[in-house]
């Protein structure tokens, strides 16, 4: 026998296999661990007898194996990814869950609208256009095939691996269907969303973009706690830590508080989109670290309270403590990132250097400067590759006045250096306007201009 025919007699055993309701549940069951042939039985109606036959099919199938232990014979599941996703296609086909089958049919079609709304905008759309934005304007192009069809295709893959990732844990299949339900909505929603906005910029609508994303988030989080006191317990969906999934009055106790944490969170990003670009993205940042880290503590204070009625494995508690730790490194790298750093100039006999924080350094010479310019007051421009925060902007840069030039400067400066350097424009500033001053006067001292 050939290795195709073998592989297509697999094929053929696993097909038969999954055809049947009863052996799918059957495997269904064993997501959640290991079960004796007696435990298996008591979910059906059926003899022992038919049983035993399911199991025998399964297993030549190679779908599960067994272990004898004393008299009891247990089986386990044993199934590659793919046979797992060919498992939940053929529930779906096969009316085991049916209730989500009108679902997925019209969030697939809603994560599909952006192509079909692109493709009405098609000749009125730039060859490029911006899908990535920073908190200082878009900082990266696509052409337009890319971003009419393959942003809502990653998305809709996404929104994919997600339902197979909560349909594969057999404790969802009594999950509430409220909760299911909003999984099949978020993505999707994300992809009307930024499609949306790729759309609107490309075609010149003006709106304070960082409001929106903040209302956007906001309005996310609010949803989803809104319905984080209806979820039940589960290795997928929800607060999934070590003193959750160790006693399911911790998970109903924490979910009911994290609920009201994520709807009041979220109501306080809406609120940010109101403020200045600033002080919103602050307020945003503390939200979201807010709502990781809140349901966190308060499960791990009702643990030390109340005890659980069984003792998560040290595997979980390990993961939860290392979430917490995780999560408090990235606020506290986020905020360093976002308000430190500095610019030092250090001037050679033939060319000075910028030393950057976070960033290359630049090193030019003085001869292929052509003209210094002093300016009072910021240089605006969209960020297009770089890197930006409330310190430091740096990178390369587009405006109507110079069109593509290079940034090193502090945070909306006081003043700016301007330089014509082989053609080209860089911009640099001080940490003050008599910073600026003085490397302008250095510039001028050692260039001649």
């Amino acid at each position: 026998m050939t290795f195709r025919e073998v592989n297509s007699l697999a094929l053929q055993q696993t097909l038969k296999a999954l055809s049947d309701p009863t052996r799918r549940e059957i495997l269904n069951l064993l997501k959640s661990g290991r079960l004796s042939a007696g435990e298996i039985a008591d979910h059906f109606s059926i003899t022992p007898a038919a049983v035993s036959r399911h199991l025998s099919v399964l297993k030549d199938a190679d779908l599960i194996w067994d272990t004898r232990e004393g008299k009891f014979i247990f089986y386990e599941l044993n199934t590659s990814v793919l046979e797992e996703i060919m498992l939940w296609l053929t529930d779906l086909k096969g009316g085991a869950a049916p209730w989500y089958k009108k679902e997925l049919i019209v969030s697939t079609l809603l994560a599909l609208l952006p192509i079909a709304t692109g493709l009405l905008l098609w000749n009125r759309l730039p060859d490029q256009l911006a899908t990535h934005w920073g908190m200082h304007g878009a900082d990266r192009w696509s052409g337009k095939s890319a971003a009419v069809f393959l942003q809502p295709l990653l998305l809709l893959a996404a929104h994919y691996l997600v339902l197979f990732l909560v349909f594969r844990d057999a404790k969802n299949r009594n999950q509430s269907k409220k909760v299911v339900g909003l999984l099949f909505w978020m993505i999707p929603s994300v992809s009307i969303l930024v499609s949306g906005i790729t759309y609107a910029l490309a075609l010149g609508w003006k709106f304070r973009l960082a409001g929106l994303l903040f209302a956007g988030l906001g309005l996310m989080f609010a949803a989803i706690g809104n319905y984080f006191p209806k979820c039940r317990p589960n290795r997928t969906v929800g607060i999934r830590i070590s003193w959750t999934l160790g006693s399911e009055e911790n998970w109903i106790a924490t979910h009911r508080f994290a609920g009201k944490v994520w709807v009041i969170g979220g109501l306080i990003m809406v609120l940010a989109a109101l403020l200045p670009e600033v002080p919103g993205i602050i307020v945003t940042i503390l939200a979201a670290a807010a709502l990781s880290i809140l349901p966190i503590a308060y499960s791990y204070r009702y643990h030390r309270i109340h005890g659980t009625k069984s003792e998560p494995d040290p595997l979980s508690k390990k993961i939860s403590v290392g979430m917490l730790i995780f999560t408090a490194v990235i606020v506290v790298f986020v905020a360093v990132m976002l308000f430190t750093g500095n610019l030092h100039y250090r001037f050679d006999s033939d060319s000075f250097t910028v030393e950057a924080s976070y960033f290359d350094d630049l090193t030019v010479k003085y001869d292929a400067i052509d003209g210094i310019e002093y300016r009072e007051g910021n240089v605006d421009g969209t960020r297009t590759f770089g890197v930006g925060s409330f310190r430091l902007l740096m990178g390369t840069f587009e405006n109507e006045e110079f069109g593509t030039y290079t940034r090193y400067t502090y945070y909306r400066p006081e003043a700016c250096v301007i330089l014509s350097v082989s053609g080209k424009t860089l911009v640099l500033s001080g940490s003050s306007a008599e910073s600026t001053r003085s490397l302008y006067d250095t510039l001028v001292k050692k260039t001649g201009l």
